[in-house]
C-alpha cells in the first residue's frame, strides 16, 4: 500500500554461523587460593587532597599515578615485578612481589629518591606524597588483596604523626616504614639508606597489638628534631 513502509523479515542465521560475540574478559586477582603470598606493600596518599573539588583531585591523582609508573620504572620495578596498583581514592598501593631482582633495599635507595625527585617537578602538577612501606603477608579473593599486613601499611600511611611532619616540611615525599623495615633493612645501613634520619614516631593499635612505625626526618626539620625526639619518650634503642 501507498505510504506505507515495507518491513522486511531478519535474515536466518545458520546454527554455527553467527557473529562472534567476545566475552568480557575479568580481571582476576593473581593467586585467589586462600594461601598468603608475600609482597612488599607500598602505600601511598596525597597530601592535602581533602581540600581539593572533585576535579582538583582528579588532577591530583592523575599526577599521582603518572609519577608511581614513572619512579617504578627509575627504580627498577618491572611491571612483571608487581600486581596491578590498588586504587584508594586519594591514594594507592603498590605491591611487591619477593624476587631477587626487587631486594628491599631497592625501594628506598632507588624507588622513593625517584618519586622524590618526579613530585617536586616544578612542570608537572603540584603535588605531595605521603608514603609507608612495609612487608607481610597479603591474601586475595575475587575482590582484590586483604589481610593485616595490608591494614598495617594503611594505618601507617594515615598516621597522625605522619600527617604532622607534613606541617614541619615542604618536602615533596614524607616517608614512614614499619618496625619490621626498619629492623631489617633501615638499621643495617646499606648503600644509600641513613637509619639516622628515622624516628620511631608512630605509635598504631592493631587487633590489640602495638606497633611501631619509623619516620625519615627531612633535613629542614633539623631544628625541631628535639621536639619530635621527645614525643617517643626514651632513646633509640641499641
Amino acid at each position: 500500500m501507498t505510504g506505507r513502509r515495507r518491513i522486511r523479515p531478519a535474515p536466518t542465521i545458520p546454527a554455527g554461523r553467527g557473529p562472534v560475540v567476545r566475552s568480557l574478559r575479568i580481571s582476576r586477582p593473581p593467586h585467589a587460593t586462600g594461601a598468603p603470598l608475600h609482597r612488599v606493600i607500598v602505600a601511598v596518599d596525597v597530601v592535602g587532597s581533602t581540600a581539593r573539588t572533585n576535579p582538583g583531585r582528579a588532577r591530583l591523582r592523575q599526577a599521582m599515578y603518572g609519577a608511581l609508573d614513572r619512579a617504578l620504572v627509575r627504580g627498577g620495578i618491572a611491571e612483571r615485578h608487581r600486581d596491578p596498583m590498588v586504587d584508594r581514592g586519594d591514594g594507592a598501593l603498590v605491591l611487591v612481589h619477593p624476587v631477587d631482582q626487587v631486594p628491599k633495599t631497592l625501594l628506598l635507595n632507588s624507588f622513593i629518591p625517584a618519586l622524590t625527585e618526579l613530585v617536586a617537578d616544578p612542570r608537572v602538577q603540584p603535588l605531595r606524597l605521603r608514603v609507608a612501606l612495609h612487608a607481610g603477608e597479603v591474601h586475595y579473593d575475587s575482590r582484590g588483596p586483604f589481610g593485616e599486613a595490608l591494614d598495617l601499611a594503611c594505618r601507617l600511611v594515615d598516621a597522625p604523626e605522619l600527617k604532622v611532619m607534613t606541617m614541619y616540611t615542604t618536602v615533596p615525599v614524607v616517608l614512614a616504614v614499619s618496625d619490621h623495615i626498619y629492623q631489617s633493612v633501615v638499621r643495617h645501613r646499606y648503600t644509600g639508606i641513613d637509619d639516622d634520619t628515622y624516628l620511631p614516631l608512630v605509635r598504631l593499635d592493631l587487633g590489640g597489638r602495638r606497633q611501631r612505625g619509623w619516620v625519615a626526618i627531612p633535613e629542614e626539620v633539623t631544628p625541631v628534631r628535639e621536639r619530635l625526639e621527645s614525643r617517643r619518650g626514651p632513646g633509640r634503642p641499641a
